[in-house]
């Protein structure tokens, strides 16, 4: 079993559509995901952490045709939590999907950086964490940042690069 760490940078601003509405807030932060996921019903969910106004983000949430429900709370006087569940769109449903259908463990939080990017450990038989990035939405970028084996021998990769399927996959 193989692990990597990647950064993945959207095409536009954020992950789903509701993602994309709380990453234009200037008045919040997105900090991690620290739960995504797809349910059954074809809707998704995802408990962010954050950090700014929670009203401003509240007012995001509500404007959104594609938030079903939500809940802010943990309010102290900058941190922040909120359960989102959402109608998902891409890229966020085919990268969940991706992990689904390869049986991949994605280690929690995903954390966001400073440019928009996520960033988050993967977990998986390295043939099944190859064909999934085979699959990757060409409206995402991968950058590796780290290798390693479940048995915590990890491999630095140097400087961040952007990954290339073909290349480094086979």
């Amino acid at each position: 079993m193989r692990q990597f760490t990647i950064r993945l940078t959207p095409s536009t601003p954020g992950f789903h559509s509701v993602d994309g509405a709380i990453a234009e807030c200037r008045a919040v932060t997105r900090e991690s995901f620290l739960h995504l996921n797809l349910l059954n019903d074809g809707t998704g969910v995802a408990l962010y952490r954050l950090r700014g106004d929670a009203d401003a983000l509240k007012a995001v949430l509500a404007d959104s045709e594609a938030v079903l429900s939500f809940d802010v709370f943990d309010a102290t006087r900058e941190q922040f939590h909120a359960h989102v569940h959402f109608e998902p769109d891409d890229p966020a449903t085919a990268l969940l999907t991706l992990a689904d259908e390869h049986k991949l463990i994605i280690d929690t939080p995903l954390e966001f950086t400073g440019e928009g990017s996520l960033k988050l450990t993967l977990a998986g038989a390295q043939d099944r964490i190859r064909r999934a990035f085979a699959g990757l939405p060409e409206s995402v970028t991968v950058w590796l940042e780290r290798t390693g084996s479940t048995t915590r021998t990890e491999k630095r990769c140097g400087p961040p690069s952007p990954v290339a399927s073909e290349k480094f996959w086979t």
